[in-house]
């Protein structure tokens, strides 16, 4: 079992880079995702759902970091490298917890 870095984003707790809808870095001029997947969800709304939430990313091989925004409903996904992830597994893996994806994007490559 490999290990799952965990970044739980509760604006209650600490101060968040940025309210944008889109978390980059804008360095001389290139665009920086921080994260290869976003998924908004519903039903985000305490500590007990992100672990939840947490867990059911927890044994996933191809995934390296999640970060669960609960101000935002949505999970920033960091892949390891050269993995791939469909939507269709996210939104098996997200169900399969009980909460309902509304919309995936991808950070541009």
């Amino acid at each position: 079992m490999g290990k799952l870095k965990v970044l739980l984003s509760d604006p209650y707790q600490q101060n968040l880079p940025s309210q944008k809808d889109d978390l980059v870095e804008i360095r001389k001029s290139k665009i920086t995702f921080t994260y290869d997947i976003r998924v908004k969800l519903d039903g985000i709304t305490n500590s007990f759902t992100q672990q939840i939430l947490t867990k059911a990313f927890l044994d996933h091989e191809d995934i390296d970091t999640i970060d669960i925004n609960m101000k935002k409903s949505q999970i920033d996904i960091v892949l390891k490298k050269r993995r791939k992830l469909k939507d269709e597994a996210i939104k098996k893996i997200i169900n399969d917890a009980g909460f309902n994806v509304t919309k995936i994007l991808r950070a541009i490559s």
